[in-house]
């Protein structure tokens, strides 16, 4: 069962600072919030004014907090672009980087195995230097081969996803200046 939200939760306000706009006690106000009490009456009436207040259409924020909120965004958006380039190159380039030695190693153990069944290499020391070479290979590729490639191919493309939706995002605020301009 989803628990309803509290007034104060719903004003984005803490319990202490609304009890402090109410005049009365955090305390006090909690247990009108729970239903174990009640508040003054002059308390009551201002608080329904601000919950009415708080549902009509002039209740936005004044101009001047609304710009500063939608510039802190686009800030935060434009350094999130930046920082998705940044990881886009660098995934970039360990995969240019994995992507020949992984295949380079596959090469190796499709040899190893070439040689493995050859009559002329069936020989102890042959056998035993064909599974080292094995092992050191197969070893080599736990941690740069094909899983690890692939987890990074994956990685670029959620980051390319992410790039798209920043960038959709930053056409949006274009097409609302435009539109803010055509009004004026």
């Amino acid at each position: 069962m989803k628990k309803t939200q509290s007034i104060s939760g719903y004003l984005g306000l803490s319990q202490e600072d609304l009890a402090l706009i109410l005049n009365v006690t955090r305390r006090h106000f909690s247990g009108y919030e729970t239903g174990s009490r009640n508040i003054p009456l002059a308390s009551k009436e201002l608080l329904t004014q601000i919950l009415q207040f708080i549902n009509t259409p002039e209740a936005v924020l004044t101009s001047a907090a609304l710009a500063a909120q939608y510039a802190q965004k686009q800030e935060e958006v434009l350094a999130m672009l930046k920082e998705n380039e940044y990881q886009q190159e660098l995934t970039a380039r360990s995969i240019a980087s994995l992507e020949p030695k992984c295949n380079g190693k596959l090469r190796a153990l499709r040899v190893v195995e070439f040689l493995g069944q050859r009559e002329d290499m069936q020989d102890e020391t042959n056998r035993a230097i064909l599974r080292s070479i094995g092992r050191k290979t197969a070893k080599s590729l736990k941690s740069g081969g094909l899983g690890f490639i692939f987890s990074l191919k994956l990685k670029l493309y959620m980051l390319q996803l992410e790039k798209l939706l920043l960038e959709s995002e930053i056409r949006k605020w274009d097409l609302n200046a435009q539109n803010t301009g055509d009004k004026e």
